[in-house]
């Protein structure tokens, strides 16, 4: 009975380790997937965001208005602006 519960749990410590490393993997696929589709890496590829007065951001001319104050997040820093015109 003594070798039989040996063996009982070195299989339970050996499923265990399995389990572990199969949701390691798992969490590590999630997270390359949250970094590829993360903002901070479209930026860090050149792009920048532009966001309203609320910081939302801007899809579409048609929410502002001229003598709106807009944000660009680049990279680096961040420009605040002032619409003089939007076009379509």
């Amino acid at each position: 009975q003594q070798q039989q519960l040996r063996y009982l749990q070195q299989q339970l410590g050996h499923s265990l380790n399995r389990a572990l490393d199969e949701r390691r993997h798992r969490l590590a696929a999630c997270a390359r997937t949250l970094q590829a589709v993360s903002p901070l890496k479209t930026l860090e590829r050149g792009y920048s965001i532009t966001l309203d007065a609320n910081g939302k951001a801007i899809t579409d001319c048609k929410r502002l208005k001229k003598g709106d104050t807009i944000e660009t997040r680049l990279r680096h820093g961040r420009i605040l602006s002032q619409v003089e015109k939007c076009l379509p």
